[in-house]
């Protein structure tokens, strides 16, 4: 009778990588609650890059912008820097950046967010 409850051989890992799919799926879903709640939270959402990564920002910006009553632009990250976070009111305002890595650019924009006062979020795939 104890042999019919033994242990299949691969059951384990099998397992393990439903348990890690599963795992993946709620992380995936608490950071898109995470953009959601901080987009929710502002009046305009400004969509820039840092690196490769332009198209994600210039399509966030189409989607949200046809799906919303916000203000929402699409900036390129010098623009943003150099002519709109210096001299713009913050509240209100949340920028999103989507990079793919580290880079002076990133560094660039977050120093000058920061100092600024702006509300800043990173998506980055690392």
């Amino acid at each position: 009778m104890r042999e019919k409850f033994r242990e299949r051989p691969g059951v384990r890992e099998e397992v393990g990588k439903v348990l890690r799919a599963v795992t993946d799926v709620v992380n995936a879903r608490e950071d898109q609650l995470v953009l959601k709640d901080f987009i929710a939270s502002s009046r305009e959402v400004i969509f820039s890059y840092a690196g490769p990564y332009s198209s994600p920002a210039r399509y966030s910006t189409l989607f949200l912008s046809s799906v919303t009553q916000k203000y929402v632009r699409w900036m390129h990250p010098q623009e943003l820097t150099y002519y709109y976070a210096p001299y713009s009111e913050a509240e209100g305002v949340s920028i999103v950046i989507y990079a793919s890595e580290a880079s002076g650019t990133l560094n660039m924009l977050i120093d000058q967010l920061s100092w600024t006062g702006h509300k800043l979020l990173v998506v980055s795939g690392s």
